[in-house]
């Protein structure tokens, strides 16, 4: 997945900046999935969408009870915050979306 943002974000001219940020999200997030106490061996969709001003990432994954657990002080969903502008959980009929959306103006406006 790491990869394949890689080539995705060259084919459209992202920033390394931001492509890192990405990719840092995303080990993050899939550390996380990958480690939930689940014996089902599912698979795991991802989906790149870079728009204009936003590069969003859609993580299917079949966990219905997924969720970004919870360290003290700081939350998993706070560290990937970090590096992301949004993130949002939806429980679906077949497991979880999570949603992940980098804005890109603001960060090809501060590169000028």
């Amino acid at each position: 997945a790491v990869k394949a943002l890689e080539q995705i974000a060259k084919n459209y001219d992202i920033p390394p900046e931001v492509t890192g940020d990405l990719q840092i999200a995303i080990i993050d997030l899939f550390t996380n999935i990958i480690g939930q106490d689940n014996t089902d061996n599912e698979n795991i969709y991802i989906r790149f969408k870079p728009l204009e001003h936003v590069f969003i990432i859609e993580i299917k994954t079949p966990y219905k009870e997924f969720v970004l657990p919870i360290s003290k002080p700081v939350s998993q969903e706070q560290l990937i915050r970090n590096y992301i502008d949004d993130i949002k959980i939806e429980k679906t009929s077949s497991g979880t979306k999570i949603t992940l959306v980098k804005n890109l103006k603001k960060n090809l406006t501060s590169a000028s």
